[in-house]
């Protein structure tokens, strides 16, 4: 019985090891860029929520309400299609941090 200790069940994971690294590097990159643009947004909406204007507090809690009551995976797709069907030539990877960066600024703000 083979467990997951043995040698045969590794073999496959060894043999593309370059695309899990890949991956985990991919991975890596769209955290930290996607947390960055997030930070960014974020800060500013913070700073509408608590400045005197009432329009940029409005703004800012309709984008918070929007992002926070939207799930990610519609924001993901919806955001890909429309950048496609417009003409904008984007990789998969730069939609991920976009959309990761605007959904995770609006807990942040």
């Amino acid at each position: 019985m083979n467990t997951i200790f043995d040698a045969a069940c590794w073999e496959v994971v060894w043999r593309y090891r370059g695309t899990f690294i890949n991956g985990l590097l991919n991975t890596l990159m769209t955290a930290a860029a996607g947390l960055v643009l997030a930070l960014l947004v974020g800060v500013v909406l913070g700073l509408f929520s608590t400045g005197e204007s009432r329009v940029l507090r409005v703004l800012a809690r309709v984008y918070v309400e929007f992002f926070q009551n939207t799930p990610v995976i519609l924001q993901v797709c919806f955001l890909y299609y429309a950048l496609a069907y417009s003409g904008v030539r984007v990789s998969v990877v730069v939609v991920g941090i976009i959309s990761l960066g605007l959904y995770t600024g609006a807990y942040m703000a």
